[in-house]
């Protein structure tokens, strides 16, 4: 206990030293990047979710891709392909294609505050859930 306490400690100065240096723009990256590692090494956050949240999906093999819908464009495509190779996000792509719930929740104006198709708000969780909202918006 003490142990983790020294650590929490440490972590907050560094992050105020390290503020104390940064313009206020870049602050909240920092934070931001700051308490993604903090959850990352508590176990919280999977990285490959993390990663494909950051940096979207990008498909090497479009031939072994699912089709897209008619209504998604190529590269949301692609962002819900890699999501799908994800095993929290297993069978996303067939949802998209079959439910036609997903079309109007993508085109909502705030998709963030409505309930996603299906059962996949019960199956995920926030993180998870902003990937969603990432790779299809």
């Amino acid at each position: 206990e003490r142990v983790i306490e020294i650590n929490n400690h440490h972590t907050f100065n560094v992050y105020e030293s390290t503020c104390v240096g940064l313009f206020e723009r870049h602050k909240i990256l920092f934070s931001f990047q700051l308490c993604f590692k903090i959850l990352e090494k508590d176990g919280s956050v999977n990285k490959e979710e993390f990663d494909i949240f950051c940096r979207g999906g990008v498909v090497a093999d479009r031939a072994n891709q699912q089709p897209a819908p008619a209504w998604l464009n190529p590269e949301t495509w692609d962002n819900v392909s890699e999501l799908n190779s994800i095993t929290s996000f297993d069978g996303l792509a067939l949802s998209i294609q079959s439910d036609s719930e997903w079309k109007g929740w993508v085109l909502n104006n705030k998709p963030e505050e409505t309930t996603l198709p299906a059962d996949w708000d019960e199956k995920l969780d926030a993180l998870q859930k902003m990937c969603i909202i990432r790779a299809l918006r």
